[in-house]
């Protein structure tokens, strides 16, 4: 589980976000929304410890306790928290197995068997077949799996993922979907980035961060609505009632032909 609680992050002069409380729990699937510039990328870093919030605390809660993201040395994070960016260029071109297989290092004093976590990584994913190649010479989408196995690797207990639907075709946005929503059910707690807001029906909970302020932050039904969602995107739009039950369907502009 991570709690934050207060948070705030400012570059320079410019508020990104202030007093922003945010629980994000085992077993969950938490989609992340709001416009471009809103500070969702930011978030996840000061979620991450990539960056030190100005106010407030983030704390991950597991069997051992309550810790305080800052008082974490990088490798205990590491045990307990994996993040998957929008985009990674390693220094050096790894072969894929070599680039997952990093994901180990913070338990490598365990006595496991590393490599075995490193195959059940890659296939989750469905990249196993491309363990040989190198991370350079594979299409945004492919990589962008790599780096999730990467993730998977550390076997974590919170997910952070920046878009990690982002240049992949249908057939692998649905995939990956459907990998994200099974690492949630089977226990891992999940914050999902994400810009295409049908996609965001599909999880537990929606987080909008907006107007440098979490919004709203509940079940698809509550968040994903006209008055919320036109005043966080400052432009119109309408639900298309579904006839599954699921949360109506989010087109943007008018609901009739001018």
């Amino acid at each position: 589980m991570i709690v934050a609680r207060e948070l705030g992050f400012s570059y320079g002069e410019r508020s990104v976000f202030d007093r922003l409380n945010l629980e994000l729990r085992p077993g969950e699937l938490l989609a992340l929304i709001g416009p471009n510039g809103a500070g969702k990328t930011t978030l996840i870093h000061v979620l991450s410890g990539l960056q030190r919030p100005a106010a407030g605390s983030v704390f991950l809660c597991d069997a051992d306790g309550q810790h305080e993201l800052s008082t974490l040395d990088p490798e205990a994070r590491a045990r307990r928290l994996a993040v998957v960016e929008q985009s990674v260029i390693p220094a050096f071109d790894f072969t894929v197995r070599e680039l997952v297989a990093m994901g180990r290092y913070p338990h490598r004093h365990e006595d496991v068997d590393h490599d075995a976590v490193v195959n059940d990584s890659l296939s989750a994913v469905g990249v196993a077949d491309l363990a040989n190649r190198r991370f350079g010479e594979l299409s945004a989408g492919e990589r962008q799996r790599v780096l999730l196995a990467l993730a998977l690797a550390q076997k974590p207990n919170v997910l952070l993922l920046d878009e990690p639907l982002a240049h992949l075709d249908p057939k692998h946005q649905v995939g990956m979907l459907t990998l994200i929503r099974r690492l949630a059910t089977e226990g891992l707690a999940v914050l999902w980035s994400v810009h295409d807001l049908n996609m965001a029906r599909q999880a537990d909970r929606v987080a909008l961060l907006a107007q440098g302020r979490l919004l709203a932050c509940g079940v698809p039904s509550e968040v994903l609505t006209v008055p919320l969602l036109e005043s966080a995107y400052d432009t119109p739009l309408h639900l298309v009632p579904t006839t599954d039950g699921s949360p109506a369907l989010i087109v943007f502009g008018s609901s009739r032909a001018e």
